[in-house]
Protein backbone atom coordinates (compact mmCIF):
# COMPACT_ATOMS: atom_id res chain seq x y z
CA UNK A 1 0.00 0.00 0.00
CA UNK A 2 1.66 3.40 -0.76
CA UNK A 3 2.95 5.49 1.88
CA UNK A 4 3.99 2.00 4.12
CA UNK A 5 7.98 1.72 4.83
CA UNK A 6 9.65 -0.65 3.03
CA UNK A 7 12.09 -1.08 4.97
CA UNK A 8 11.87 -4.75 7.19
CA UNK A 9 14.06 -2.53 9.78
CA UNK A 10 11.46 -0.25 10.42
CA UNK A 11 8.44 -1.35 8.96
CA UNK A 12 5.43 -2.13 11.74
CA UNK A 13 5.61 -5.56 13.40
CA UNK A 14 2.77 -8.02 13.40
CA UNK A 15 1.29 -10.38 15.00
CA UNK A 16 -1.73 -12.49 13.72
CA UNK A 17 -3.38 -14.16 16.35
CA UNK A 18 -6.18 -16.55 16.40
CA UNK A 19 -7.69 -19.16 18.63
CA UNK A 20 -9.38 -22.37 17.55
CA UNK A 21 -10.77 -25.83 18.88
CA UNK A 22 -12.19 -29.08 17.56
CA UNK A 23 -15.38 -27.89 15.71
CA UNK A 24 -13.29 -25.79 14.42
CA UNK A 25 -11.06 -28.65 12.41
CA UNK A 26 -12.42 -29.30 9.13
CA UNK A 27 -12.20 -25.49 7.79
CA UNK A 28 -8.40 -25.48 9.89
CA UNK A 29 -6.81 -26.21 6.50
CA UNK A 30 -8.54 -23.66 4.82
CA UNK A 31 -8.09 -21.19 7.58
CA UNK A 32 -4.14 -21.43 7.82
CA UNK A 33 -3.91 -21.51 3.97
CA UNK A 34 -5.61 -17.90 4.16
CA UNK A 35 -3.44 -16.72 6.81
CA UNK A 36 -0.14 -17.83 5.10
CA UNK A 37 -1.00 -16.40 2.23
CA UNK A 38 -1.10 -12.35 3.35
CA UNK A 39 1.31 -10.70 2.07
CA UNK A 40 2.65 -8.60 4.41
CA UNK A 41 5.39 -9.80 6.74
CA UNK A 42 3.89 -11.08 9.88
CA UNK A 43 4.14 -13.96 12.89
CA UNK A 44 1.20 -16.03 13.35
CA UNK A 45 -0.18 -17.98 16.46
CA UNK A 46 -3.06 -20.56 15.97
CA UNK A 47 -4.12 -21.72 20.23
CA UNK A 48 -5.59 -24.94 20.48
CA UNK A 49 -8.25 -24.92 23.08
CA UNK A 50 -9.44 -28.12 22.40
CA UNK A 51 -7.77 -29.67 25.99
CA UNK A 52 -8.45 -26.98 28.17
CA UNK A 53 -10.35 -28.95 30.39
CA UNK A 54 -9.87 -27.55 33.36
CA UNK A 55 -11.68 -24.18 32.56
CA UNK A 56 -15.32 -24.57 33.39
CA UNK A 57 -17.36 -22.94 30.07
CA UNK A 58 -16.87 -22.04 26.36
CA UNK A 59 -16.63 -18.63 27.23
CA UNK A 60 -14.03 -18.38 29.52
CA UNK A 61 -11.72 -20.81 27.17
CA UNK A 62 -12.24 -18.08 24.80
CA UNK A 63 -11.28 -15.36 27.03
CA UNK A 64 -8.17 -17.19 28.46
CA UNK A 65 -7.14 -17.93 24.97
CA UNK A 66 -7.45 -14.41 23.69
CA UNK A 67 -5.61 -13.28 26.52
CA UNK A 68 -2.86 -15.12 26.17
CA UNK A 69 -2.82 -14.15 23.00
CA UNK A 70 -2.31 -10.84 24.17
CA UNK A 71 0.39 -11.92 26.39
CA UNK A 72 2.19 -13.46 23.62
CA UNK A 73 1.95 -10.10 21.46
CA UNK A 74 2.86 -7.73 24.43
CA UNK A 75 6.23 -10.21 25.21
CA UNK A 76 7.06 -9.50 21.37
CA UNK A 77 8.45 -6.34 19.59
CA UNK A 78 4.94 -5.82 18.16
CA UNK A 79 3.06 -2.85 16.28
CA UNK A 80 0.11 -4.25 15.55
CA UNK A 81 -2.09 -7.61 16.67
CA UNK A 82 -4.26 -8.55 13.58
CA UNK A 83 -6.93 -10.39 15.52
CA UNK A 84 -8.67 -13.27 13.17
CA UNK A 85 -11.45 -15.67 14.00
CA UNK A 86 -10.37 -19.17 12.38
CA UNK A 87 -13.69 -19.42 10.90
CA UNK A 88 -12.86 -16.36 8.86
CA UNK A 89 -11.50 -15.99 5.49
CA UNK A 90 -10.16 -12.68 4.82
CA UNK A 91 -8.06 -10.80 1.73
CA UNK A 92 -4.53 -11.32 1.59
CA UNK A 93 -4.03 -7.57 1.79
CA UNK A 94 -5.71 -7.06 4.34
CA UNK A 95 -2.64 -6.12 7.01
CA UNK A 96 -1.55 -3.52 4.61
CA UNK A 97 -5.04 -2.35 4.01
CA UNK A 98 -6.31 -2.19 7.42
CA UNK A 99 -3.08 -1.24 8.65
CA UNK A 100 -3.03 2.78 5.96
CA UNK A 101 -5.92 4.14 7.72
CA UNK A 102 -3.91 4.20 10.95
CA UNK A 103 -6.59 4.14 13.79
CA UNK A 104 -6.40 2.54 16.92
CA UNK A 105 -8.92 -0.61 15.75
CA UNK A 106 -10.17 -0.80 12.51
CA UNK A 107 -12.01 -3.75 11.30
CA UNK A 108 -14.01 -5.14 8.34
CA UNK A 109 -17.23 -6.25 7.76
CA UNK A 110 -18.65 -9.35 8.68
CA UNK A 111 -22.13 -10.72 9.87
CA UNK A 112 -23.44 -12.33 12.39
CA UNK A 113 -26.72 -14.36 12.85
CA UNK A 114 -29.64 -12.74 14.23
CA UNK A 115 -33.52 -14.01 14.41
CA UNK A 116 -32.69 -16.24 11.26
CA UNK A 117 -31.20 -12.98 9.26
CA UNK A 118 -27.23 -12.08 8.49
CA UNK A 119 -26.56 -8.77 10.26
CA UNK A 120 -23.54 -6.56 10.40
CA UNK A 121 -21.73 -7.00 13.05
CA UNK A 122 -21.09 -3.48 13.40
CA UNK A 123 -22.47 -1.32 16.18
CA UNK A 124 -23.67 2.33 17.04
CA UNK A 125 -23.94 2.65 20.55
CA UNK A 126 -24.64 0.84 23.38
CA UNK A 127 -27.47 0.83 25.98
CA UNK A 128 -28.75 -0.83 28.94
CA UNK A 129 -30.26 -3.66 27.42
CA UNK A 130 -27.03 -4.17 24.55
CA UNK A 131 -26.23 -2.53 21.36
CA UNK A 132 -27.53 -0.65 18.48
CA UNK A 133 -26.42 -2.40 15.41
CA UNK A 134 -26.40 -0.79 12.17
CA UNK A 135 -28.34 -2.36 8.97
CA UNK A 136 -26.50 -3.17 5.95
CA UNK A 137 -27.40 0.02 4.20
CA UNK A 138 -26.34 2.46 7.10
CA UNK A 139 -22.85 1.09 6.11
CA UNK A 140 -22.51 3.74 3.55
CA UNK A 141 -18.88 5.52 3.70
CA UNK A 142 -16.21 3.37 2.97
CA UNK A 143 -14.54 3.86 6.24
CA UNK A 144 -17.06 4.87 9.28
CA UNK A 145 -16.35 5.47 12.98
CA UNK A 146 -18.42 3.06 14.93
CA UNK A 147 -18.94 2.19 18.72
CA UNK A 148 -17.55 -1.23 18.07
CA UNK A 149 -17.11 -3.86 15.37
CA UNK A 150 -16.35 -7.60 15.24
CA UNK A 151 -12.94 -8.76 16.42
CA UNK A 152 -13.20 -11.46 14.33
CA UNK A 153 -11.19 -9.44 12.00
CA UNK A 154 -9.69 -6.39 13.38
CA UNK A 155 -6.22 -4.84 13.37
CA UNK A 156 -5.17 -3.98 16.49
CA UNK A 157 -2.42 -1.13 17.73
CA UNK A 158 -0.18 -2.10 20.65
CA UNK A 159 -1.33 0.84 22.83
CA UNK A 160 -4.87 -0.55 22.99
CA UNK A 161 -3.84 -4.01 23.87
CA UNK A 162 -1.18 -2.64 26.73
CA UNK A 163 -4.23 -1.18 28.33
CA UNK A 164 -7.09 -3.53 27.22
CA UNK A 165 -7.72 -7.08 27.87
CA UNK A 166 -10.74 -9.96 27.86
CA UNK A 167 -13.17 -10.40 30.18
CA UNK A 168 -16.74 -11.46 30.38
CA UNK A 169 -18.45 -10.19 33.58
CA UNK A 170 -22.19 -11.13 31.55
CA UNK A 171 -21.83 -14.38 29.77
CA UNK A 172 -24.94 -13.20 27.55
CA UNK A 173 -23.38 -10.46 25.95
CA UNK A 174 -19.53 -12.49 24.85
CA UNK A 175 -16.45 -11.29 25.31
CA UNK A 176 -16.62 -8.87 22.39
CA UNK A 177 -19.11 -6.54 23.60
CA UNK A 178 -17.05 -6.32 27.08
CA UNK A 179 -13.42 -5.41 24.91
CA UNK A 180 -15.67 -3.01 22.96
CA UNK A 181 -17.06 -1.43 26.46
CA UNK A 182 -13.65 -1.47 28.05
CA UNK A 183 -12.26 0.13 24.37
CA UNK A 184 -14.69 3.50 24.69
CA UNK A 185 -13.91 6.62 25.22
CA UNK A 186 -10.13 5.40 25.11
CA UNK A 187 -9.90 4.52 21.65
CA UNK A 188 -11.19 4.80 18.05
CA UNK A 189 -13.03 2.24 16.61
CA UNK A 190 -12.85 2.12 12.65
CA UNK A 191 -14.84 -0.25 9.56
CA UNK A 192 -13.86 -0.33 6.68
CA UNK A 193 -16.88 -1.64 4.53
CA UNK A 194 -15.11 -1.78 1.53
CA UNK A 195 -14.57 -5.30 2.45
CA UNK A 196 -17.17 -8.06 4.19
CA UNK A 197 -14.87 -11.33 4.88
CA UNK A 198 -16.30 -14.60 4.49
CA UNK A 199 -17.68 -16.33 7.32
CA UNK A 200 -17.33 -19.50 6.56
CA UNK A 201 -18.85 -21.58 9.17
CA UNK A 202 -22.55 -19.79 9.06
Amino acid sequence: MPGLPLDKRTAPRIFVGSITDERKKPIRETFVNSINALTYPHDFKLIDTTDWWDIPTDIETIVAGRNKLIEIFLNGNYDYFLSVDSDVIIPEDSIERLMSYDKDIVSFKVHFMKNGQEVPAAFKERFEQGVKIYNWQELDKPLMKVWGASLAIALIKRKVLEQIKFSCPIVERGEDYWFMRDCEDKFEWWLDTTVRVQHITI
